[in-house]
């Protein structure tokens, strides 16, 4: 499927409120870098944190939901899915493939 994968933190965290500040920011410069490098056609974040930090214009409505994208990395298109934890854990599996 020439697929890859990355991380946005290097590190094992249990949910997205562990995930430090400058670790996300380093995370986003790591991705936007990636993005450039590799051109992949689609870019999918797994939770929202990261992907509406990637996704953040000042003084605009900065919500996510789970789906595909308004916004864009790098002219990719980007879509946001559930991971296995809190929130992810609890939608219907029909929700999920939305």
């Amino acid at each position: 499927y020439n697929m890859s994968f990355m991380n946005y933190v290097d590190r094992p965290t249990r949910s997205e409120k562990e995930i430090k500040n400058d670790e996300l920011l380093h995370g986003k410069h790591r991705l936007e870098q990636v993005v450039e490098e590799y051109k992949p056609r689609v870019v999918c974040f797994v939770g929202k944190k990261c992907c509406k930090l990637q996704l953040y214009v000042p003084r605009t409505n900065n919500e996510v939901e789970f789906g595909i994208q308004d916004r864009k990395v790098k002219d990719r298109v980007v879509i946001c899915v559930p991971h296995g934890s809190t929130e992810g854990a609890q939608m219907k599996f029909e929700d999920k493939l939305k």
